[in-house]
């Protein structure tokens, strides 16, 4: 900026009273902490406060870290053998730190928990640009207090040659904890955050303690990874290669990976009608080498820090319907995306703790100049309508209580299709068993997932807002289903185009939203 050059200040001060960490065993911190020395990890509280210029803090989040110390005993003063402390943005460690101005001082019990802490972290590794976290034990400019704080502030020859610091902004929250055990799942509990934005949903992994390396020892992994599965596509759709001959378009249920082992490729065109247009579609996405993750090795590099893995996916299809993703979202797509660890043979490793989230789009504009799958592209404004919105977080409904899917407990037993030349439709009898041995309180509703387009249930009795897949339509049976006892309903199915009816069978149970 003119006239001026930017200061970053991370700060934050702790006094931690009754927060004593637990040190009932001494952990072999590997290739993190040196030999002979224990791995402290700082697990900071989300910033709940902003003053002053705060747009310059945007991203900060809470300050996390650790130290290696080879012991804790009493109140000292120290250089830690290693360390390092994140707010979200900015990253101090040993390689980059300024030792002038700062310092770590720490009180410990007689169990080596750490009880009371300062520290004065200060480091510039772009001078003039300058990147300053302080963790300290003192005041601020109301009187004392117990918190932890990120400042951003703008200067004029700050670090530099006695000019003062000018102006700022800064995000405090409470103070945090340490732990002298830390554990894979201490690290990744609540460690996935997502936000969605119109038709782009987006989420960040940062693991208490403020190390992405950190968190990797202690879950015994290479790296971390996101692993995305497609759960529902509906038909008509422009997803071309793997699917069945002659269209070879892709649906789901069953799930597929997201991207598919062997792409999507498909270089010749297909003709596929929706929305009242035809389309003319190929498909020549070839693999990228993330199978059977989301991102490849480059694409992680570029969307990763030492203290941050972020998703980004922003899928798109002329097809779907573009209408508002809560409300009955017609065409569209969903999908389950969970944090994994990656071993080093590039094997998925399940974690301990679940951070998984999935999620719908609806969204039928462009983003490049092309409909996109894996879409790490933003949309193109003015191409579409419709958007995203998430559908659970690690297997709660953001949507409100659902009705129970009981469908491993029924048997579905569904009968041939009998054309009406009267009514113009298709009729099939299906038939429910309940095969659990107990009594499946009812109302039951038989759901039809993935109906192609131009397919309807006539007399069905809605369509799914909660329960994922949402969109399919469902028709009720009244009243509960006894043990070993069936019930059948005669589905009215028009079907204008003659499309090959298909669909899977999905029982829904209880008085809950559908």
């Amino acid at each position: 900026m003119k006239n001026g050059i930017l200061k970053f200040a991370i700060m934050l001060a702790v006094m931690a009273i009754g927060f004593a960490a637990s040190a009932e065993s001494a952990w072999a911190a590997g290739s993190i902490c040196p030999d002979n020395t224990r791995l402290y990890v700082y697990t900071g509280v989300g910033f709940t406060s902003t003053a002053e210029t705060a747009q310059l803090v945007s991203g900060l989040s809470e300050v996390n870290g650790y130290v290696c110390l080879e012991q804790c005993i009493g109140t000292f003063t120290i250089v830690p053998d290693a360390f390092s402390f994140s707010d979200g943005m900015h990253t101090i460690t040993r390689q980059n730190w300024e030792p002038s101005g700062s310092g770590f001082g720490f009180t410990c019990d007689a169990n080596g928990s750490i009880t009371q802490w300062w520290t004065s972290l200060h480091a510039y590794p772009n001078a003039p640009l300058s990147t300053d976290l302080a963790i300290e034990m003192g005041t601020d400019n109301v009187g004392p207090t117990v918190m932890d704080w990120a400042v951003v502030s703008m200067a004029n020859n700050c670090p530099g040659t006695g000019g003062g610091c000018q102006g700022g902004a800064y995000a405090r929250g409470i103070t945090g904890w340490w732990s002298s055990a830390p554990t894979c799942s201490t690290a990744l509990q609540n460690s996935v955050n997502w936000t969605t934005n119109g038709s782009a949903i987006s989420a960040t992994f940062n693991p208490h303690g403020g190390s992405i390396a950190v968190a990797a020892n202690l879950c015994g992994v290479s790296y971390f990874n996101w692993q995305q599965f497609m759960t529902y596509l509906s038909n008509p759709n422009t997803w071309l290669a793997l699917g069945p001959k002659p269209e070879h378009i892709l649906t789901a249920p069953p799930k597929i990976s997201d991207p598919p082992p062997a792409g999507l490729v498909d270089p010749s065109p297909h003709i596929i009608v929706c929305r009242g247009v035809r389309w003319s579609v190929a498909a020549l996405d070839p693999p990228d080498g993330s199978y059977p993750f989301y991102y490849n090795l480059a694409e992680i590099a570029k969307y990763s820090t030492d203290s941050t893995l972020w998703f980004y996916d922003n899928p798109n299809d002329a097809c779907f319907s573009g209408a508002g993703p809560a409300e009955n979202p017609g065409a569209h797509i969903e999908f389950s995306t969970t944090l994994v660890g990656v071993d080093s043979a590039r094997n998925v490793v399940k974690l301990p703790v679940a951070n998984n989230f999935t999620w719908l789009s609806t969204y039928n504009g462009t983003a490049g100049g092309a409909y996109l799958h894996k879409n790490l592209n933003p949309p193109d404004p003015g191409t579409g309508t419709g958007g995203v919105t998430v559908l659970s977080v690690n297997g709660v409904s953001t949507l409100g209580t659902c009705a129970a899917d009981v469908t491993a407990n029924v048997n579905v037993a569904p009968g041939g299709y009998v054309y009406s030349m009267g009514t113009g439709r298709f009729s099939q009898k299906v038939t429910l068993t309940n095969t659990s041995g107990a009594v499946i309180t009812g109302p039951l509703s038989l759901v039809l997932d993935g109906l192609p387009g131009g397919v309807s249930l006539y007399n069905g009795t809605g369509a799914t807002t909660c329960a994922a897949p949402i969109g399919s339509p469902f028709v009720n049976f009244n009243g509960d289903l006894a043990a070993g006892a069936s019930e059948s309903v005669t589905l009215q199915l028009p079907d204008p185009t003659m499309t090959a009816i298909t669909y899977t069978p999905r029982v829904l149970a209880g008085t809950a939203t559908r």
